[in-house]
């Protein structure tokens, strides 16, 4: 299956290691031919599609149902696609929006990049370098999101209790210091006080009572 504006990817792609499974995509095009050739091909990668004639029908889909990211072309009747970026990030600025642009575009295309949106695909393209740009966009927020959950976790450790700050430095590399000077570095003023527990053992002790 070839048309106008698409390449047909090869049969041994560098796209066949990324895990896509599941992940959503809306395409939209006004072209019909279009949408029938990228949705067969992504779906042949295990992405989860869902086709859209205009914007005003994506932005209508997308607000029932949020997708993980929207391919969308740049000239189309009624709604462009650089007036379906800006309501997509409204509704989610978290949503990846891919440009596909005619040649002569680019230029508009560069405004899409400035009001947000991940990369764009100059036309006609290869279906293999779009769905690699899908991939690359997926491990780049899973990336992220694993970034985000290590910095939510405090190394402690299990015998000095000193704690490892990697703010800065590559993960895993931070200096160990005690908590005292780690939330002094965080700007968090501190008290010393003493709980009962140890005034029990430590301030009865030594008043000797």
């Amino acid at each position: 299956m070839q048309i106008a504006f698409l390449n047909v990817p090869r049969k041994k792609s560098r796209t066949n290691d990324m895990d896509l499974n599941g992940k959503t995509v809306m395409l939209v095009d006004d072209e019909p031919a279009i949408l029938e050739s990228l949705n067969y091909y992504l779906q042949r990668s295990q992405l989860i599609v869902t086709n859209a004639k205009c914007g005003e029908e994506a932005l209508a889909q997308f607000r029932n149902k949020p997708f993980d990211t929207v391919v969308t072309d740049l000239a189309m009747p009624g709604m462009s696609g650089l007036d379906v970026l800006q309501e997509i990030k409204k509704c989610n600025p978290e949503t990846g929006v891919f440009i596909l642009t005619g040649r002569g575009n680019v230029e508009l295309a560069v405004q899409a990049l400035r009001l947000g949106a991940e990369d764009f695909i100059e036309k006609p393209f290869d279906v293999e370098k779009l769905i690699l740009k899908l991939g690359n966009y997926f491990e780049k927020q899973a990336a992220l999101k694993r970034t985000a959950m290590y910095e939510k976790i405090l190394p402690i450790c299990a015998y000095c209790k000193k704690i490892r700050d990697d703010r800065k430095v590559e993960q895993g590399q931070g200096e160990w210091v005690h908590l005292e000077d780690y939330l002094w570095k965080r700007g968090t003023a501190m008290s010393h006080g003493c709980c009962p527990d140890c005034y029990e053992k430590q301030i009865k002790g030594l008043l000797g009572s």
